[in-house]
């Protein structure tokens, strides 16, 4: 079998008060059999999307290890429907602390979630945190982004220049946390010796270019300095919102370990916030967008 590696890692930016992102990474040692796990969760900004987060990142850790060791000895489509039931776990969690009081009143996040046992890949998603396969030097988008922005079609570069004041390109069509029952696509891939899965908060995606991340990690020999040098461009790039990347590397790879000083964090001036209109607090009320 390829030898496997895996990290994550984030940053709240330089824009936000509070990192409402989480990730998780178990690996075969802590999930007591052959798999390894990748989660990001991005809470929802002005409704406990922190809280939410936290509660998802919390659930997977508790109890992903006990279902996908006993859904191993079952075979891969266990292990990839057993990925989507823990989801629908978190979402319950998120859903009772809501009903219960115990928590803010309302609260949901984005999360996507990878499975990997040998060549074989299961994605869980929900929200528009993403995914990527990485093939030498091309990022493959393996996820549908669940945002008005994407069922009204508009271009990605837009959404890219953070000074546009369109409230709906972050309006999630689909988050954790918002109704008793959510759905979750599933999406599987199958891994190749060099290949690397990249998971991801909007934070990145906003910033750079399917194009960018796919050079960024094909440049990297280790998970840790690919997941190093996305935040850290991320950053570079003016760190409006949190920033997490999670990413699992597949058998011998090129690249190197070196973080030039051009790759390495920033604090660039901070942008003024774009004006917001009547329409837009409406729809961040309603919605809870970030």
């Amino acid at each position: 079998m390829a030898r496997m590696d895996a990290a994550w890692h984030g940053h709240k930016g330089h824009v936000k008060p509070d990192n409402e992102d989480q990730a998780v990474v178990l690996v075969p040692e802590e999930l007591g059999c052959a798999a390894w796990l990748l989660v990001v969760a991005d809470g929802l900004g002005g409704g406990g999307g922190g809280r939410a987060s936290e509660i998802t990142a919390d659930y997977l850790r508790s109890d992903a290890p006990a279902l996908l060791a006993d859904a191993a000895g079952h075979g891969f489509d266990a292990l990839a429907e057993a990925l989507s039931t823990l989801m629908q776990g978190a979402n319950t969690a998120i859903w009772s602390e809501v009903r219960s009081g115990e928590g803010p009143g309302r609260m949901a996040t984005t999360c996507t979630a990878a499975v990997v046992s040998g060549a074989d890949a299961a994605i869980a998603h929900v929200g528009d945190s993403r995914a990527y396969l990485v093939r030498g030097h091309e990022a493959q988008l393996l996820t549908a982004d669940h945002a008005l922005m994407e069922e009204m079609e508009i271009p990605e570069e837009r959404v890219r220049r953070r000074s546009d004041p369109a409230p709906y390109h972050s309006v999630l069509t689909r988050a954790l946390g918002r109704a008793p029952v959510v759905e979750i696509d599933q999406v599987r891939v199958a891994l190749a010796d060099g290949d690397a899965l990249v998971l991801c908060s909007d934070g990145l995606s906003a910033m750079l270019s399917d194009r960018r991340i796919g050079k960024l990690v094909a440049a990297s020999h280790s998970p840790e300095t690919a997941c190093q040098r996305l935040v850290n461009l991320a950053l570079r790039r003016g760190g409006y919102d949190n920033v997490t990347v999670a990413a699992l590397t597949m058998g011998e790879r090129g690249g190197d370990d070196e973080v030039g000083a051009d790759e390495a964090e920033i604090t660039p001036p901070r942008r003024p916030e774009p004006p917001r209109g009547l329409a837009a607090r409406l729809i961040r009320r309603i919605t809870g967008r970030r």
